[in-house]
């Protein structure tokens, strides 16, 4: 894996014009949805439908995976979290296009996908970690702001319903309607949906962020001046684009050679 990859969270700091999306359903900037589509590229939870195509999409959060199975079904590549309740004896929820692994909460550098995805609690730590044990060198952060940026937390939050629901069913009987955009913005006492963010920007990154220093071999770059994650050097968009360069990969080829690797190295979670 010679190539940088972006991986794409949903955090304010990715520019969006809800103008521009409402007219195509493409919000990005044309210069950042090119160097996206482009690169080896992973997308975060809604980025399929609120971003642009990525390299694969993925996941930790196994209710998410099964609302949006329907307009997932047709993206390339999926890959995720393993949990029984996607896979159990009675039926199994998953696509085809997708790969399931093992999580943990310890991090395992560069074995993760034999050992386990560090960690299931955060899908764009979960990412990273899948990046590292990839052996990609050359990592660019998207989205990851872990704060509110100019008075939203998500970057499509002005063109969804955050109030949209779907019913939670407990054996076979609905116990309650949860919000399908429930980490999205902040509760009336001020306080963010998405807990993590309530933490200080330190602890933040002492907790989760700082393991991915001990990568000497990798550098891993934030495309956000406003985050709060003070784990890695700060670049702007622009720097992103001069990094990258103009380049053009085979992402069909690229995303084969990450089936095999991930078929070949992970326990069997996909049976």
């Amino acid at each position: 894996m010679n190539n940088p990859i972006i991986i794409c969270a949903s955090g304010n700091s990715v520019p969006f014009l809800n103008s521009q999306y409402y007219r195509t359903h493409c919000g990005l900037p044309s210069k950042l949805q090119y160097t996206i589509q482009n690169n080896v590229s992973i997308g975060l939870n809604w980025f399929f439908k609120y971003g642009c195509r990525t390299t694969f999409t993925s996941w930790v959060d196994w209710q998410w995976y099964v609302w949006t199975k329907e307009q997932t079904q047709s993206l390339p590549l999926m890959v995720g979290n393993y949990d029984q309740s996607l896979k159990n004896h009675n039926e199994d929820l998953t696509n085809k296009n997708t790969i399931l692994l093992k999580s943990s909460n310890t991090y395992y550098g560069k074995e993760s996908i034999e050992k386990g995805v560090y960690t299931k609690h955060l899908v764009g730590i979960w990412a990273m970690s899948l990046a590292v044990s990839l052996g990609f060198k050359e990592i660019y952060l998207l989205g990851y702001d872990c704060c509110e940026v100019n008075g939203q937390t998500h970057f499509y939050q002005g063109v969804i319903d955050v109030n949209q629901s779907v019913p939670l069913k407990l054996r076979g009987k609905v116990v309650e309607n949860r919000p399908i955009f429930r980490g999205v913005g902040k509760k009336e006492d001020g306080k963010y949906k998405t807990g993590t963010y309530n933490r200080k920007g330190k602890d933040i990154s002492d907790t989760y962020f700082d393991k991915f220093t001990t990568e000497k071999d990798v550098k891993i770059y934030n495309v956000s001046e406003e985050s709060i994650i003070t784990s890695f050097p700060k670049i702007s968009y622009e720097e992103l684009y001069e990094r990258v360069g103009d380049i053009k990969v085979d992402n069909n080829a690229i995303r084969d050679k990450i089936k095999e690797a991930l078929h070949e190295r992970a326990c069997d979670c996909n049976r």
